[in-house]
């Protein structure tokens, strides 16, 4: 879905709900003009926009600084999984996540350098983990 969608054309996901005494599929459609599955529709609130964006950029700035320094990587890289397979599926519809990829795209493989990095546990060679967790 584009955001914003041009105003007086539809916006169409890959999302639509079929009538049942129907056979012809019909949107449903949110105030901006996107199709979305029923599930998202208590997430699409825009009320709740700003709290999941403070989230996200702090988020994003503790694990990217927490693996820079090599300090608690295990538990950064198993996050930063989390994280990378949420703006996974959240990129559009599952086989195709970008125009230019089918099943693996940029999330993904950071995905598996990331539990590379929590299963060697790269902060007690290279950072700040070695001090922390002596054997």
């Amino acid at each position: 879905c584009r955001l914003p969608p041009v105003p007086g054309e539809p916006c169409l996901s890959a999302f639509p709900r079929r009538d049942a005494k129907k056979s012809a599929t019909i949107p449903a459609r949110t105030e901006m003009g996107c199709v979305l599955p029923r599930s998202t529709k208590s997430t699409a609130n825009p009320a709740i926009l700003p709290i999941v964006n403070f989230l996200n950029a702090w988020g994003l700035t503790i694990l990217g600084l927490s693996l820079i320094l090599g300090l608690f990587v295990r538990l950064s890289s198993v996050l930063g999984v989390v994280l990378m397979l949420l703006y996974y599926f959240a990129a559009g519809p599952f086989p195709y996540p970008n125009a230019h990829a089918w099943l693996i795209d940029e999330h993904i493989i950071y995905a598996f350098l990331l539990l590379f990095f929590a299963s060697i546990r790269v902060g007690r060679y290279w950072g700040f983990d070695k001090f922390l967790f002596r054997e």
